[in-house]
């Protein structure tokens, strides 16, 4: 009996073990990066807005950007049923960054596409 009960506790530390090593092994990548976005002109349709922003926070070169406050200039205009963001970041001395120009895309059915300027 107190075999199997060392045993037991011999195969617990080897998960625990086995767990925590895989833990340290993951590239634990943000999924998202909090950013601000300063309207010019007033605030564009909210659902389009939402959705734009949530798309921005998960973009490879937001995520990837070594600044800790991105911080937004965005205008926007309307052409028929899409609206047209446009982006840059509000310090002009990082404005060849990657993540620091943008423009994006709002269909009707709230698709959002968004394209970067600096990136190769």
């Amino acid at each position: 009996m107190a075999a199997i009960g060392l045993l037991v506790q011999l195969l617990s530390v080897l998960v625990s073990i086995l767990v925590l090593w895989g833990c340290t092994q993951k590239n634990l990548e943000t999924e998202f990066k909090p950013i601000q976005l300063h309207w010019i002109g007033g605030e564009a349709d909210s659902q389009c807005v939402i959705r734009l922003t949530g798309e921005l926070m998960k973009e490879k070169e937001i995520r990837a950007s070594v600044l800790e406050n991105l911080e937004y200039h965005v205008t926007y205009d309307k052409k028929d049923e899409n609206l047209y963001f446009m982006g840059a970041c509000r310090d002009s001395n990082l404005l060849k960054l990657p993540e620091c120009k943008w423009e994006a895309t709002c269909n009707k059915d709230l698709k959002i596409v968004v394209k970067f300027h600096n990136t190769k």
